[in-house]
């Protein structure tokens, strides 16, 4: 690779939140008052529990006195729920030490470690139905045939045959053995609830040195091994804190150190991070621990959930866990995607890259990338280290570095420590954490090879994975809030950067919701403010919330913040922002008229509340409309005022603000002829110098397209029916007449949408068919009211490009926890016209949201073979899966979203060769539906998908269906199939989406 150094700068990457030196000083979660230690995490019922030690002032941990219980549905934003367990006053000892929480059958069952005056000798155990009111059942001490009095403090409860609780359960100690001090105590039960203690399991440590502290966070079976982890303070010498892994063949030993692995993490010397424990996540294994801080404020935080991964030699790590993706919030902008930097040269030579801009770091920032190095020949004889890595300033001169080394995987090692700039321009480096042999975490990296890296920083704490494996969890002293990149003896490229703000709310804590906290409540306390700066925090605030709270609630598609979301109105493009315009509804206060802008039409933000009904011509509604400049500029609206035909009225709203408030008047208030309303939502455009209306309406027993013209937008006179005919209902809503060069589109609101193609006579004022039969624009009932008045310059060459949205219908969520809210906006769509059909294709913009892509190619798919995808789910994703028909003898193909673990929950997206059809069909699709998509002869087999929680959109061959899928939450399965025969795949793409409101 070219290693010339670019000094292109990156631009911003701006964080709005607290600053670097703001209280709260980690990640991811802390209670909201006091201090916690040891989280023990499980999954039920649709949501992780984290049980924590947790004393209410936050003092000393051994005056732990209560239980903490947080919830959490992702495993990332977590709730505090306060204490669920007091032992103060208990006459047995008044503390809460670490515990364990298991399923033992069809209970719950909790022990935890208490501190009586001879010392940890008593634990405690309480059971539970649904992991908040615990009942107290026993008390265990140690058995003086194998153990002392000294501890007796929290056990691991392991099923002996997973699936078969009858089969009982070992437990596994933290205790101090007669024989030798601190070997794995051991109990064993059939229920959970009584326990037996068995002698000791044995450790063979071998060359290991042997250590007498050793805290046991759990023991799980992998792959016919078991795994032991857990936590030690001054391992061999060093003092800190270490976590470790012992391996055995046997539930009971013996044990031994996993010598080449044995740390899973760094050797600091100092407290940071604290005990690797065992957690159970939904139908996977899980490691979980905690971190305190060394600068400014020492409470304890949890830190991210970790996968764990065995390698092919069977060393246990500690990896990115999939679930981590939800902190990445808002995406920051990286104009430039590459960095190269040179340090060839002496010891200390290092080349130092800080991105342009201070970032605030308060709530925190995920980069990710690739990074390369190859050593310099001086590294490569020895004469001085090769490092590449990463640099967090502290202050001028000052930065806490990360230095990974570079060459074979023996001898390499990785430091964190201080880079100090003195006034000459020499670097100097002194380490403070190192990890080498022996260790489970990332050491250096390889000369040559490219790998990927997350850098995590959120104030004062920060880890790094490379090739998702954790190298390390640090703490540093307050930054100045820049960030780079560092290479010494070495030249390295940084390329494919991308940043995300953490979606942690102002803290990060995530607060148990009260009546005066509610987010819900705080948006309804200013639903009516004009202040933009006020009603966009309040509507964000609750978006965020919603978005956690509810795994139902779209991400990507725009929608009200609250009750029912409908017609997009007056959608237009207009110096160089995105406006649309929304119907509202379920508020006491009426149909409303809401307000989103965005300046790349994918990233929204709320604008204070449009309109009102608050007129005489509209008191019973905002109803649609559309919007356009005026012969003035000003933006001008016409819409439907009232809710019913008999009582619409024509309303005019202007606007001198810039679309923040309207001024209205009625301009319409005479029907065109007897049998139809005055007004049904109209499409706005001019002609020359005459402007022109299409409104809904009907006339006999059919439906029709009203035509009206203006000088001025105020005076309107009748023109015609530019058409009408009884055959798709008796009455059409949203009209819409689109001009496709010589031809023209008529659109009109019944369900399905219809559309026709053909030739509009501008002097008749009559639109003429090509034929009679409509063509349908989206076969789901679930999709309706389609606006395509909006055209921006972003096509071919800067040319105009017809956009349109659509509502998406479906019932309110099923999510019973949050507040009201019932549909959506598709995503934007291009709307062109090929051989007499609508075209439409998702707008390429939508690209800005992907991250974590993930592509297979040339595979051959068998019919009933599934699980090609068996390690992906996810629940906001675009898919974008091309087949090969050449030699395809499968009746059906395509993917299967919303998947349960056992396949008996799953929305499939086909395609059938035979028919040319493409549908949506499952267990949890409200009836099969599908439509014609032609693909030229011989060429792949396209089905581009956009999933996002409960809504599927899906386009073929230019065709498009909507879908609402309300699935169960925790059905997030993703594959590829083939249904009577096989059928090769060409490419599957996959990425996940974030929100549109981060």
């Amino acid at each position: 690779m070219q290693m010339n150094r670019w000094r292109i700068g990156l631009l911003a990457i701006l964080i709005v939140s607290a600053c670097l030196q703001q209280s709260g000083t980690a990640m991811i979660f802390r209670p909201e008052k006091g201090a916690m230690w040891d989280p023990s995490i499980l999954w039920h019922n649709g949501k992780y529990h984290a049980f924590m030690m947790y004393n209410k002032k936050g003092d000393n941990g051994l005056d732990a006195g209560h239980c903490l219980l947080a919830t959490s549905a992702d495993g990332v934003h977590w709730e505090d729920q306060g204490a669920i367990i007091d032992e103060r006053g208990r006459p047995d000892g008044a503390t809460f030490f670490k515990c364990f929480v298991a399923k033992c059958g069809d209970k719950f069952v909790m022990d935890h470690g208490v501190l009586r005056q001879q010392g940890q000798d008593l634990m405690r155990f309480y059971q539970s139905k649904d992991l908040r009111n615990w009942n107290y059942i026993t008390s265990t001490e140690p058995d003086g045939r194998w153990y002392s009095r000294e501890r007796w403090d929290h056990m691991y409860m392991l099923p002996k045959e997973e699936g078969k609780p009858e089969a009982g359960y070992w437990g596994y100690i933290v205790a101090v053995s007669k024989e030798q001090n601190h070997l794995p105590a051991m109990m064993e039960s059939r229920d959970g609830t009584k326990w037996e203690a068995l002698p000791p399991a044995k450790i063979e440590w071998g060359a290991t040195p042997p250590r007498n502290c050793l805290e046991y966070g759990g023991c799980e079976r992998i792959n016919g091994k078991y795994y032991l982890i857990g936590g030690v303070n001054e391992y061999m010498g060093n003092k800190g804190y270490c976590m470790y892994t012992f391996v055995a063949d046997n539930p009971r030993g013996p044990f031994r150190p996993d010598a080449e692995a044995f740390r899973l993490c760094g050797n600091s010397g100092k407290f940071v991070a604290w005990l690797a424990a065992w957690a159970r996540g939904k139908d996977e294994l899980l490691i979980s621990n905690y971190a305190s801080m060394q600068h400014g404020e020492k409470a304890p935080w949890m830190l991210p959930l970790r996968k764990p991964v065995v390698d092919k030699d069977g060393h246990l790590r500690m990896g990115w866990w999939k679930g981590n993706e939800a902190l990445k919030g808002r995406p920051l902008t990286i104009d430039n995607k590459k960095v190269m930097l040179n340090g060839e040269g002496k010891q200390g030579n290092y080349d130092v890259f800080y991105l342009d801009e201070t970032i605030n770091a308060g709530q925190g920032i995920i980069l990710e990338g690739s990074l390369g190095a190859r050593a310099s020949a001086q590294g490569d004889k020895g004469t001085a280290k090769p490092v590449v890595g990463f640099v967090i300033e502290e202050k001028a001169g000052q930065a806490t570095a990360i230095q990974l080394g570079i060459g074979k995987p023996e001898g390499r090692e990785t430091h964190i420590g201080r880079l100090i700039t003195a006034p000459d321009g020499t670097r100097t480096f002194s380490s403070e954490d190192v990890t080498g042999k022996g260790c489970a975490t990332v050491t250096g990296v390889e000369d040559g090879r490219e790998h990927t890296f997350r850098l995590l920083c959120r104030k004062e704490m920060f880890e790094l994975y490379i090739d998702d494996l954790l190298v390390q969890t640090y703490t540093r002293p307050p930054g100045s809030g820049k960030v780079g990149f560092l290479v010494g003896n070495a030249q390295a490229e940084f390329s494919g950067l991308s940043a995300w703000a953490m979606s942690f709310p102002a803290e990060g804590v995530a607060k148990i919701s009260k009546p005066k906290d509610n987010p819900a409540a705080k948006y309804r306390a200013v639903i009516k403010s004009q202040d933009k700066a006020v009603f966009s925090k309040a509507a964000l605030e609750l978006r965020r919330w919603m978005e956690i709270h509810d795994p139902q609630r779209p991400t990507y598609h725009t929608m009200g913040p609250l009750d029912f979301t409908f017609d997009v109105n007056g959608p237009i493009y207009h110096d160089g922002k995105y406006h649309i315009f929304y119907l509202n509804d379920k508020n006491p206060d009426g149909c409303r008229r809401g307000h989103l802008v965005s300046k790349d039409l994918v990233r929204w933000e709320d604008w204070p509340v449009a309109m009102w009904p608050d007129t005489p011509w509209d008191r019973e509604a905002v109803f649609s409309g559309n919007l356009v400049i005026d012969d003035k500029g000003t933006p001008t609206f016409i819409y439907t005022g009232n809710s019913s035909h008999q009582t619409a009225k024509g309303v005019m709203a202007r606007s001198d603000d810039g679309m923040l408030t309207w001024q209205k008047k009625l301009v319409m208030d005479k029907p065109p002829y007897p049998g139809t309303p005055v007004h049904w939502d109209g499409q706005l455009w001019k002609d020359g110098g005459t402007w022109y209306q299409l409104c809904g309406g009907k006339f006999a027993n059919g439906g029709a397209a009203v035509l009206w013209s203006s000088p001025n937008l105020e005076n309107w006179t009748y023109r015609n029916r530019i058409y009408t005919t009884g055959k798709y209902g008796d009455f059409w809503e949203l009209p819409y007449l689109l001009p496709f060069g010589e031809k023209s589109v008529l659109i009109i609101g019944v369900c399905p949408v219809r559309y026709w193609v053909g030739v509009y006579d501008k002097t008749s004022f009559v639109f003429k068919p090509d034929k009679e039969e409509a063509e349908i624009l989206d076969v789901s009932p679930h999709f309706y009211a389609p606006n395509p008045h909006m055209v921006d310059d972003k096509g071919p060459g800067g040319s105009q490009r017809r956009l349109m949205f659509g509502w998406v219908r479906g019932g309110q969520t099923p999510t019973k926890e949050v507040p009201y809210w019932d549909g959506n906006h598709s995503i934007p769509r291009v709307l062109t016209l090929d051989a007499g059909k609508l075209i439409q294709e998702p707008i390429p913009e939508l690209q800005l949201l992907r991250h974590g892509h993930l592509q297979l190619k040339d595979r051959t798919i068998e019919s009933f073979a599934p699980g090609l995808l068996k390690d992906l789910t996810g629940k906001a994703l675009e898919i974008v899966a091309s087949f090969d028909p050449k030699g395809a003898t499968a009746k059906r193909f395509g993917v299967k979203l919303r998947m349960s673990k056992d396949g008996k929950e799953q929305t499939v997206v086909y395609y059938e060769p035979a028919t040319s059809r493409f549908g949506v069909a499952g267990s949890v699709v409200d009836g099969e539906i599908s439509d014609k998509a032609d693909f030229p002869a011989g060429q792949r087999i396209t089905l581009h998908i956009f999933l996002d929680r409960s809504v599927v959109e899906v386009f073929a061959a230019g065709r498009a269906i909507t879908k609402r899928v309300y699935s169960d939450p925790t059905s997030q399965g993703l594959d590829a199939f083939s249904d009577g025969g096989s059928v090769k795949l060409d490419t599957l793409d996959v990425w996940r989406m974030k929100s549109i409101w981060d």
